[in-house]
């Protein structure tokens, strides 16, 4: 919902890493040697962990592509190390929503796809 909600001009879009989507863009042997986390796909381009943390952020726009910028003059094995760290303990960081799975409102359901 973070991203969603930040996403200026609401052109990111969403895919689970087990639907269509993804194996419609990349082979099996891509898709096997893909982390369970967070992965970009811009074009022929794959972004996993923090850069892709950091193409979100230059994405969403506003103060969140400066951030993004700024963020990109660490090196990656760094920026790798801290998004392991806060995708451990980000439940004690984070409030968790009240629901397990929180209804996406319908003018964003259009975003996500299969």
């Amino acid at each position: 919902m973070f991203t969603l909600r930040r996403d200026v001009g609401s052109s990111i879009q969403f895919a689970p890493l087990q639907g269509t989507t993804l194996r419609e863009h990349l082979s099996p042997e891509q898709v096997a040697t893909l982390p369970d986390s967070l992965v970009i796909l811009d074009g022929n381009k794959v972004f996993v962990k923090s850069q892709a943390v950091l193409h979100l952020l230059r994405r969403m726009g506003g103060p969140w592509s400066w951030a993004g910028r700024v963020a990109s003059c660490f090196p990656t094995a760094l920026g790798d190390v801290l998004y392991d760290l806060l995708a451990r303990i980000r439940h004690r960081l984070f409030t968790p929503p009240r629901e397990f799975c929180p209804l996406v409102p319908a003018e964003l359901r259009k975003r996500f796809l299969p």
